[in-house]
This record gives C-alpha cells, structure tokens and sequence, in this order.
C-alpha cells in the first residue's frame, strides 16, 4: 500500500510473503453471514462504538478493524482482493518477491492460482513467485528455505 501511493525511491524491492486476500477469507469463512456480519459491524461504527470488540462468532476484532478488511470500499479489502483489480498492487514498479505455502491454512483458491494473478497484474519491473512445498501460512519449518529465498531476493535487487 505504502510504496503504491508514495512510490518511495528509496525503496529498492518489496516481500510479499503469504499474501493472503482478507477480503476472500472472510466471507469464504462466514458464508451466508457475511453480509449480516459486515452490517452489524458498520451499524456499531455509526453509533460510535467502532473500537468495541466484536462478538466472538463474528470477528476477534474491533468493529472498525474488522470493515478494514471485510467492507469491500475500504482500501485493506481491495490491496490483494484477487477477484478484483488489483489496482494498488499494479501501481508498484519495484521487483518482488511473492511466497506461498503450498499448505497455506487461509487460502482461498490455490498458492498457484494467487501468484498467477499477481503476475498478470504486475507491473514491477521483476515478479519472482514462489511456492513452498508443504509450508504453511507461517511457513512453520520451512523458515531456513524461506530465509534463503528471501537473502537471494535481497542479493539479486542489491546491485
């Protein structure tokens, strides 16, 4: 988000690792309570309760946490929306490095499916996407594999 509106010069390269969409998980895990979810919290917003946590079946968060990512008007719920347009992501120049877990807990569609949207909205002058085989969303175990592609990320973007 930051390097999309600030297009920063002194930032030489960008790690998205797990990039999950907010937006998805959440109503893939609330289904049909979603949009009930979502207006419930708003209506707490407009009454002035937005840092009020919200109860435990509907989020762990506060009601104004919670529609950052949930509302899709707001700029959290779009940022990696992978059915939407990706306009922020797009508006970054800068190489890339996008990791998955193939086993990634919060997925919603598949590691292969993400990275290839991310690759057809890039417009980064170098998008490196990589899976990591039977890692999950903290890449538990697999943190020498990541820490390896993240020193040659940093080695290649450093010249």
């Amino acid at each position: 988000y930051y390097q999309a509106k600030k297009q920063n010069k002194k930032v030489k390269g960008l790690l998205i690792l797990a990039p999950g969409d907010d937006y998805s998980i959440e109503k893939h895990e609330k289904g049909k309570d979603f949009t009930k979810a979502v207006q419930y919290a708003k209506k707490l917003v407009k009454l002035g309760k937005g840092d009020q946590i919200l109860p435990p079946h509907i989020s762990k968060y506060s009601a104004k946490r919670f529609l950052s990512f949930a509302d899709s008007k707001n700029t959290e719920s779009k940022l990696l929306n992978y059915s939407g347009e990706l306009k922020l992501f797009s508006k970054v120049k800068e190489p890339m490095l996008a990791v998955f877990g193939s086993e990634d807990e919060y997925l919603v569609g598949t590691a292969s499916n993400s990275l290839a949207k991310l690759r057809e909205k890039t417009n980064s002058n170098f998008l490196e996407t990589i899976i990591v085989p039977k890692a999950n969303h903290g890449f538990k175990g697999k943190e020498k594999k990541l820490a390896k592609l993240i020193f040659d990320f940093i080695k290649f973007i450093d010249v």
